[in-house]
């Protein structure tokens, strides 16, 4: 089993990757549970999953990320 990992632990051993150079490192060093608390990411089904919970949420913009063609798939998902 693998044991979840404190966000403030998680932070401090990536800032000190980063900080030696070592951004590879800083960057698996974060948990994906971390990364999903603050983002949506991964296939558009797993998005599309997520939605609601994330619009019950105080979040009123969204920031896109990724290929212009994927725009079209990122509207759908969103606005429905």
């Amino acid at each position: 089993a693998h044991a979840r990992t404190r966000p403030g632990a998680a932070a401090a051993q990536a800032q000190t990757h980063y900080l030696h150079g070592k951004k590879d490192e800083a960057a698996a060093s974060i948990p994906l549970e971390m990364v999903e608390d603050v983002a949506l990411v991964g296939p558009a089904d797993k998005i599309r999953g997520e939605l609601d919970k994330w619009r019950e949420t105080c979040i009123t913009e969204v920031l896109l990320s990724g290929p212009a063609q994927m725009l079209p798939i990122y509207t759908e998902l969103i606005l429905g």
